[in-house]
């Protein structure tokens, strides 16, 4: 009968300790769901790191072009020829003049050129040869950095996916 009694006294005294392992054990998902919610809080930051990326490209991108506007509207008005790309614009305000130096640029820059504005004098036609190279260099700058951000996007969108059935998962057994 003691052996009995000391049986069931050891059965008890374990009890607490199976309680506290499941505790632990629920202790631990309960950590685990943590870490995964905090990387999706890391989603979250990655997004707006990535919006900053292509706001920077888009900034950066207006800014070469207004170098290249400015550029070309310096080399009109400093040759003394009144045959430059300027001339059936004299009347023209500087603003408009600018916004067409501008959208020289822009045409010049992504290669796709329309002839409507072109140089006329051997000064523009070597600034344009330099514009031409560096913009051809810039506009493959600009593809490789887009595609590098919009692989980056896709990859953190698809780990985004697997961790939240990840969390519906754990969520569906607790």
């Amino acid at each position: 009968s003691d052996d009995s009694s000391s049986g069931s006294s050891a059965k008890i005294l374990k009890a607490p300790r199976i309680v506290r392992s499941m505790r632990i054990f629920k202790i631990l998902r309960l950590m685990k769901f943590s870490h995964r919610i905090r990387n999706s809080v890391d989603y979250f930051d990655e997004y707006w790191k990535t919006v900053y990326k292509m706001v920077r490209i888009v900034c950066g991108t207006i800014f070469f072009l207004h170098l290249n506007a400015c550029g070309f509207c310096l080399v009109a008005e400093l040759q003394s020829d009144d045959d430059n790309w300027l001339s059936p614009f004299e009347a023209s305000s500087w603003g408009y003049k600018y916004l067409i130096g501008f959208y020289w640029a822009a045409t010049t820059v992504t290669t796709v050129g329309y002839g409507d504005i072109s140089a006329t004098t051997y000064v523009e036609m070597g600034y344009l040869s330099f514009v031409l190279v560096a913009g051809v260099i810039f506009y493959a700058l600009l593809i490789g950095c887009i595609t590098d951000i919009v692989t980056h996007v896709g990859h953190v969108h698809s780990r985004v996916e697997t961790r939240m059935e990840e969390v519906e998962v754990f969520i569906r057994k607790n």
